[in-house]
């Protein structure tokens, strides 16, 4: 004689009120379901049916699958958990020891990529987002995207739409951390030329340019600048007997020529330069702020101002470049002036060493 097992059963509504022993079955009559207990949860807790898990029709698939969470038909696979690990299969097993995980996508516009979330709103993706390069994108709230980096898959040029900052330094092409220069932000190193270009394109004009920009106090809370406060600068160090300068030894400098405000912004350019046997460098010249040229003061009068001996070239009379309103003030130095007179007009020939000067017409002596 068989024997008949019958459980405990009742509608959808009475086993969703039900608490059962823990491990006790139920049957819900109305969705046709088993349902768990675990002695505390009311309504327990509902299995899923073969249906639900492998669609009409067999072949073994499994229409949405849920680890530690229900399935969700939205993402047919939904894990739970707080770590989520993909294992090689050994060589022993029958496997490679490699693991990888594949994305793939059915064409260059569309997009296979991994999207990071907070609060189920993204913050990052990286993958191939419209195209085939590869992209690192990120948002502050979900909906509106950065395009940060990007790597061209043809020639694996990498874009830094906004550009590279390094809070303590780079690596080379070996992967090895490399000895930065105090407060450095960028670093190359080769083997012969070493060249930072700068490209521009435009329909009118292009610019090129190599931009600095200085601001006292923090990034967060900028500052003005004050009077001799750097703008920009451009230094040169080497190797000495056992290691690089600890410093510019030759520096171009573009600095505040005053305390900045909205409507006052003036600038000027001084040059720096080693003498011999030193290691301290010294201002050579500078453009001041209203475009005078000053070498060897710092406080130039005029055009130009020149704080020591000035040398001209040296010609006879016959190559003296020809007089033009072009040479007009032009200064030069002859050797073979012949009986030459204060301001008077130059014959060649003679022995006597004299400046002369362009009166836009003639050069003169004097």
């Amino acid at each position: 004689m068989s024997e008949q097992l019958q459980l405990r059963r009742g509608t959808a509504a009475q086993v969703a009120a039900f608490t059962g022993a823990q491990g006790e079955v139920v049957v819900d009559t109305t969705n046709n379901r088993l349902v768990i207990q675990d002695g505390t949860t009311a309504g327990g807790f509902a299995a899923a049916k073969l249906a639900e898990i492998v669609p009409a029709g067999g072949s073994g698939q499994v229409a949405a699958l849920g680890i530690g969470t229900a399935a969700d038909p939205a993402n047919p696979l939904s894990v739970t958990a707080d770590n989520v690990l993909f294992n090689e299969l050994s060589a022993s097993s029958g496997g490679t020891g490699d693991v990888r995980v594949k994305l793939n996508k059915a064409a260059a516009t569309n997009t296979a990529s991994l999207l990071y979330q907070d609060g189920f709103s993204g913050r990052a993706e990286i993958g191939l987002c419209g195209d085939d390069n590869f992209h690192f994108k990120v948002s502050p709230d979900g909906s509106t995207w950065s395009d940060a980096l990007d790597i061209a898959s043809s020639s694996g040029v990498v874009t830094a739409t906004f550009g590279l900052v390094a809070a303590s330094g780079l690596f080379n092409s070996t992967g090895t951390p490399l000895s930065l220069p105090g407060a450095c932000q960028l670093y190359s190193t080769a083997s012969g030329p070493n060249l930072l270009i700068v490209e521009s394109y435009a329909a009118t004009g292009p610019t090129p340019a190599y931009v600095g920009r200085g601001a006292r106090g923090t990034a967060a809370a900028p500052s003005a600048l004050q009077a001799n406060d750097t703008l920009l600068a451009f230094g040169g160090r080497g190797y000495g007997a056992t290691g690089f300068s600890s410093s510019n030894r030759t520096k171009i400098n573009f600095a505040a020529s005053q305390n900045w405000t909205d409507t006052a912004q003036g600038s000027y350019i001084n040059f720096l330069v080693t003498a011999n046997n030193t290691t301290t460098p010294a201002e050579a010249a500078r453009f001041d702020q209203s475009g005078y040229l000053g070498v060897g003061t710092t406080t130039p009068q005029c055009s130009v101002d020149v704080n020591g001996l000035i040398r001209t070239a040296s010609y006879t009379v016959t190559t003296l470049p020809a007089a033009s309103s072009s040479l007009t003030g032009a200064r030069a130095y002859v050797t073979d002036a012949s009986s030459p007179t204060f301001l008077g007009t130059l014959t060649g020939g003679g022995s006597t060493k004299c400046p002369v000067f362009c009166d836009g017409s003639v050069w003169r002596a004097g």
